[in-house]
């Protein structure tokens, strides 16, 4: 006795086989109905693919257009003085010019990671890693707190001094009005105020407010000309917060030019921020200088971020199950279909696994042209979007005036790939169907 084993080529001439009963049913389908059932798993698939991918592109584009403008405002990393946060009155921070070099020739930084699989539950080890980048700028800056006065009109406000050092494409990629040149001279001072402020108080370039500080115990009085208006869209921070030349809070502090409230610091890809500020931390700055990332600083809008991606998440679920749902009817009514042929197949000696082959390929063709047209309608949309800004939004509501786009091949790949696999991977359950009909009750079925 000869026990008959199924090698790897006897699999894939089955395969063939189903293959090409799948295609001749493909060519020959004239039943209206089954007709009528492809071209809507079809579309089924096609929609839920372009909601999912336009999902994706906006909640990409959301959260890092919004992460820009925190990080253009704030920067990337702060240095302080450990007692920034609870003093009553700003402390003086002064960094060497020997520290300030060499945290500017920062290229890259090593460092080790752990390896982990599984989640993080199996350890396999440490690997030595770089930063792809290192600091691209520093500067210092100076928080005052002020009051206002306009018009009879006044205002609580937070100066922010910047020094020549500025970075001022801010500036220039947020200025609405006026020319933003900061000066502290003979000849006048001048500020930089929000759009919000200025709608709020009813100002405009070229009016001159006092703005009011209270240093030692005195109230001290300064007069401006408005030079600039800017508007990021980020309301908590257009209306708190104004911009001046630094000179201005350091001489009312009896401050050098070299001390500041504190410096900011960018760097070059943000994947490495977090490497970064731990090796100015434990590795450059003095006891007496505290780093800390702007996420860290300021967490409440990172983490109303971070939910958005709960959101692209229960999208993608519900589009997903949409897809198995409708492709495992669409599978099961072909099954019923041709419930006559599976027996006449059986009857001839063809096995369970090559019958089931034949419906799985024939919805891999269908889930196949789902994509396609998926990709077409939701990458088309995004086009137009991103190029034609056709969705617009409330600033004060989202923080933008436009629904953003973000494109990332990976992500769209990954998108393609995962959801043909779940999809095909699930559809071997229903096509279980044809393991349990009986050839003489199928043959016999009209």
């Amino acid at each position: 006795m000869y026990q008959i084993v199924d090698l790897p080529v006897n699999y894939l001439k089955d395969l063939n086989l189903s293959y090409f009963i799948a295609s001749r049913i493909n060519k020959h389908e004239n039943s209206a109905f089954a007709s009528f059932i492809v071209k809507l798993a079809i579309v089924s698939v096609a929609l839920s693919l372009s909601v999912m991918l336009l999902t994706t592109c906006l909640v990409m584009g959301f959260k890092n257009q919004i992460k820009s403008k925190v990080f253009d405002f704030w920067g990337h990393i702060h240095l302080n003085a450990p007692e920034y946060n609870q003093a009553l009155e700003p402390k003086p921070l002064v960094l060497s010019p020997g520290l300030i070099d060499s945290i500017l020739r920062i290229k890259s930084v090593a460092y080790t990671e752990d390896r982990t699989i599984f989640g993080g539950r199996v350890y396999l080890g440490k690997s030595e890693r770089t930063t792809e980048g290192g600091v691209s700028h520093l500067q210092g800056f100076v928080q005052l707190p002020g009051i206002l006065s306009a018009q009879d009109q006044i205002e609580g406000l937070v100066l922010k001094g910047v020094a020549s050092d500025f970075d001022t494409s801010f500036v220039n990629k947020y200025l609405v009005s006026g020319t933003g040149k900061l000066i502290n001279d003979s000849t006048g001072r001048t500020i930089i105020i929000s759009q919000t402020t200025a709608s709020r108080l009813k100002l405009a370039t070229g009016n001159e407010i006092v703005v009011y500080f209270v240093v030692g115990g005195s109230q001290i009085g300064r007069k401006f000309e408005i030079v600039g208006v800017y508007k990021t869209g980020l309301e908590e921070y257009d209306r708190k917060f104004a911009i001046c030349d630094a000179s201005v809070l350091q001489d009312l502090l009896n401050w050098t030019p070299v001390q500041f409230s504190g410096y900011e610091i960018f760097v070059q890809n943000l994947n490495d921020l977090e490497i970064i500020n731990d090796y100015l931390y434990n590795e450059m700055l003095p006891a007496d200088v505290f780093s800390t990332t702007i996420r860290n600083k300021f967490p409440g809008i990172f983490e109303w971020l971070q939910l958005q991606d709960y959101n692209e998440v229960v999208i993608l679920g519900l589009m997903i199950a949409v897809c198995l749902i409708n492709m495992a009817t669409v599978l099961i009514i072909f099954i019923l279909n041709r419930l006559k042929m599976i027996g006449i197949l059986k009857t001839l000696g063809m096995r369970n696994g090559p019958l089931r082959n034949i419906f799985l390929l024939q919805s891999a063709r269908i889930i196949f042209f789902g994509l396609l047209w998926g990709n077409i309608v939701g990458l088309g949309l995004a086009w137009i979007q991103y190029h034609f800004k056709v969705i617009k939004l409330n600033e004060a509501d989202y923080y933008l005036s436009i629904a953003p786009i973000e494109f990332s091949i990976q992500s769209i790949l990954l998108i393609n790939i995962c959801t043909l696999l779940i999809i095909m991977l699930f559809l071997v359950i229903p096509s279980s169907l044809v393991a349990r009909i009986s050839p003489v009750k199928s043959i016999s079925y009209n």
